[in-house]
């Protein structure tokens, strides 16, 4: 302990850890890879972790099997950005290094919107995405620095505002749409490289007839019919069905049309060009102030002592989509297993306290494969158990990003079924050294996932997962 509080050496590392960094590298050099537990017996040890050995001297390699792979080794960047150093839990780094424009007109931000509208981007994440990417350091007000383009219509909080009726709200994004396709940067562009968060289901192409929440408008010339306007556009969503109309075109009659819109799942579910998953607001419809006070900063040894190893509640009757229903009331089949907190609905803010008192919350699909509640478990700290098949192919946010593996859970929803209690029993028998990555895990996979946390780094990985995963093109894409 008196070493942990010597000033750091030369290299700016810390005795203890010089010290734990010799002893991985002997026992590197005699073919093992010692575990951190090795090394850390006490609950709250913060050492080098041999993950973070082995990254080193294979230059950012693979981390340890179990985790996804994508550390980032020190190759300089060409961005004037600093990274920093590697991270824990083959996690990426996920700020930004891309400058991108951040359309100011006020008839596109709405900022007037926040004082008619009660609840103003407290169920929804778009006023809070748009918040942070105008404060962003990469943001530029140079057209030509620009990389991509970010639209700042508030499009879910302008038509779920009870004071907005439709007809006026109808008549704002409108408004709004043609003074987009009237700007500098989207006629120098012709609408590519641009981000847009929408982040509702009426957006998506099931609805778009009923819904037609973009509208057509001859007012935007070239851009009237809403399909050509969002051609080149990605959108930050809850889900990604990689039903784009280029892979459809492309992909759909190869296997079996499965872009027909017979097909069960209701597809097509784009008319955009490409789709970045973000996370659900945790915490929906709750006030910052009230949400803060849901923010458990528990160290490992405080996490061990939570009173209950399995958390769920779920309403009773509730029916679900999906062949979704069985799956969600198949949890309450748990509820005489030991330390289990195991019951029917509760409020938000029950809800809440209830997954910051367990080690491990359970999310089942419902309505779609992911839900908020997944967000909510993740902001109290509570590891997720996941039980929905398609969650991991369409509802994952940041997958290039984020080892999912290292802080949460995947049981499959045929073994769930079969026998609740089989599935859910190594819970009970995770050493403490899992228990100990996963909690650090979490703690560090919280910051990207919690739009509302102090130190959020949410809007970083949306806009850094966009760059990513759908701009990595030339302007001309």
């Amino acid at each position: 302990r008196g070493l942990r509080e010597t000033p750091p050496l030369a290299c700016g590392m810390s005795p203890i850890d010089v010290i734990c960094l010799t002893l991985s590298l002997i026992a590197l050099h005699a073919g093992a890879v010692p575990s951190e537990d090795a090394f850390c017996e006490s609950e709250d040890c913060d050492v080098v972790s041999a993950l973070q050995v082995t990254a080193v001297l294979h230059g950012g390699g693979t981390p340890a099997p179990m985790l996804q792979s994508g550390v980032r080794d020190d190759t300089p960047s060409d961005s004037a950005a600093p990274r920093p150093a590697t991270r824990p839990f083959g996690f990426e780094d996920v700020r930004l290094q891309d400058p991108f424009y951040w359309y100011d007109e006020p008839d596109m931000v709405l900022d007037g919107v926040a004082a008619t509208c009660p609840g103003h981007g407290l169920m929804d994440p778009d006023v809070t995405f748009i918040e942070a990417a105008r404060k962003h350091p990469m943001r530029t007000r140079n057209i030509s620095e620009a990389k991509f383009f970010v639209i700042t219509i508030p499009a879910k909080t302008l038509y779920s505002c009870p004071n907005i009726d439709n007809a006026t709200g109808r008549a704002m994004m409108a408004h709004a749409l043609r003074t987009l396709v009237s700007s500098e940067p989207w006629q120098t562009t012709g609408g590519r490289r641009h981000v847009w968060m929408l982040f509702h289901w009426d957006f998506v192409a099931p609805y778009d007839g009923e819904k037609r929440r973009i509208p057509d408008d001859p007012a935007r010339g070239a851009w009237a019919d809403h399909h050509k306007l969002m051609e080149h556009v990605t959108t930050l969503t809850y889900e990604n069905w990689h039903t784009h109309p280029s892979e459809c075109d492309k992909y759909g009659a190869t296997f079996n049309n499965y872009c027909s819109k017979d097909n069960w799942y209701n597809l097509p579910f784009e008319y955009w060009r490409c789709s970045v998953v973000v996370p659900y607001l945790a915490g929906q419809g709750m006030a910052h102030e009230e949400l803060a006070r849901h923010y458990p900063v528990d160290s490992f040894a405080q996490w061990s002592k939570r009173k209950y190893r399995l958390f769920y509640h779920n309403p009773a009757l509730k029916e679900y989509h999906w062949d979704a229903t069985p799956v969600r009331r198949k949890p309450f089949e748990l509820r005489d297993l030991p330390d289990s907190d195991i019951g029917f609905e509760l409020d938000s803010g029950r809800h809440l306290s209830g997954a910051a008192n367990a080690k491990f919350c359970l999310m089942t699909k419902g309505d779609t494969p992911s839900s908020h509640k997944l967000y909510d478990f993740i902001s109290q700290l509570c590891v997720p158990v996941i039980i929905s098949d398609l969650w991991p192919r369409v509802a994952r946010p940041f997958p290039t990003l984020l080892a999912w593996d290292a802080f949460s859970f995947t049981i499959p929803e045929e073994h769930f079924m079969k026998d609740p209690k089989r599935a859910v029993a190594f819970l009970w028998t995770l050493s403490v050294g899992e228990l100990r990555r996963l909690h650090r895990a979490l703690l560090e996979a919280r910051r990207v996932l919690h739009w509302r946390a102090p130190d959020s780094q949410v809007a970083d990985a949306a806009l850094a997962s966009a760059v990513d995963q759908c701009l990595p093109g030339p302007m001309d894409d």
